[in-house]
């Protein structure tokens, strides 16, 4: 039983009550979180945190994950204990089909960067989450401040007139490409996929066929690349969105962030069953449109950074951001 009249006796007892009051250290603005060897973390080990950060502990770790803006400030950390972090930017939207287009592209994932050991002593970072981008526009900027990684560009569109785009960072995945009545839709450019040299996956083409058939391209994913649509005398088959990459961050068990979003089938003669829908990659992303069943596109899953699946009749939104620190606890 923890008796602090005998771990610190010169000074009066005071009114902690040890596990009964924890949940008093995690609100919303900056409090001192209190780590005593292994409650939460490691011995001497402390930080406050702004915003509402979610706190997971888990074999060896213990992690804080943002969805919204905030900061995390080490104010105590005599072991040079290393603390990791993951970065995901806002996925790509997908824009609502126009001209000429009938079936648009997957909305790219958004970049990803993982850096281990952003600090071993005390340090401040400021976390500002990007948000997904809606229709024809890229995902934002995921931001963490005192880090290598500084900036995680969002998630290139997949545009309503069949142009698939890159990032604005080039960070993020690239936005698949639109098929329609005339040919001439374009796939998008790479996109970067994480601190350093690597790139994320390429959007694709699409396929237009005649005055009846169209499918669009899967957008690149942060890890993969989107796919080629089919298209066939009698079905079609949108892009696949291309995978995010996996991380386990979180709560120790793998998770996937920044897949890209499914490209979009339409057909004016086809019966019902008769398409197969161009689905989103791990990690969030959107499922594009079965013209013949009804079945609408879908954005990209809110806090993944998936970009956003396409849907002929209206526009799609990427899947906003995250960060996630982790901190080694033995």
């Amino acid at each position: 039983m923890f008796r602090q009249d005998r771990t610190n006796p010169s000074t009066a007892i005071s009114n902690w009550r040890g596990r009964h009051d924890t949940p008093t250290a995690w609100p919303s603005t900056a409090v001192s979180t209190w780590l005593n060897g292994g409650l939460f973390g490691p011995a001497g080990f402390a930080y406050e945190t702004t915003g509402s950060p979610t706190l997971t502990e888990y074999s060896g770790y213990f992690s804080l994950t943002f969805t919204g803006s905030g900061s995390f400030t080490i104010t105590a950390n005599p072991e040079g204990v290393a603390v990791d972090c993951l970065s995901i930017g806002g996925g790509g939207g997908a824009g609502e089909a126009a001209s000429s287009v009938t079936a648009p592209g997957g909305g790219g994932g958004g970049g990803a960067q993982v850096q281990t050991s952003v600090t071993t002593g005390t340090e401040t970072f400021i976390i500002g989450i990007g948000g997904g981008g809606t229709g024809d526009h890229w995902g934002y900027y995921t931001d963490v401040s005192n880090t290598p990684i500084t900036q995680t560009g969002g998630g290139g569109y997949a545009s309503g007139d069949g142009g698939g785009n890159n990032s604005h960072t080039e960070e993020g995945g690239s936005g698949g490409a639109g098929g329609g009545f005339v040919s001439g839709a374009y796939g998008g450019a790479n996109g970067r996929k994480a601190y350093g040299d690597t790139y994320g996956g390429n959007g694709t083409t699409g396929s237009g066929g005649g005055v009846s058939t169209a499918a669009g391209g899967g957008g690149g994913g942060a890890d993969d690349n989107g796919t080629n649509p089919q298209v066939y005398t009698f079905w079609l088959q949108g892009g696949m969105g291309g995978d995010g990459v996996a991380n386990t961050y979180f709560d120790g068990t793998t998770d996937y962030y920044a897949g890209g979003g499914g490209g979009s089938t339409w057909y004016s003669a086809s019966e019902p069953g008769s398409h197969v829908q161009g689905l989103g990659g791990q990690g969030g992303g959107g499922n594009g449109t079965k013209w013949d069943d009804q079945i609408m596109g879908t954005n990209g899953a809110a806090n993944t950074g998936g970009g956003a699946g396409s849907d002929s009749d209206a526009d799609k939104i990427g899947g906003s951001g995250i960060v996630i620190f982790r901190v080694v606890v033995a």
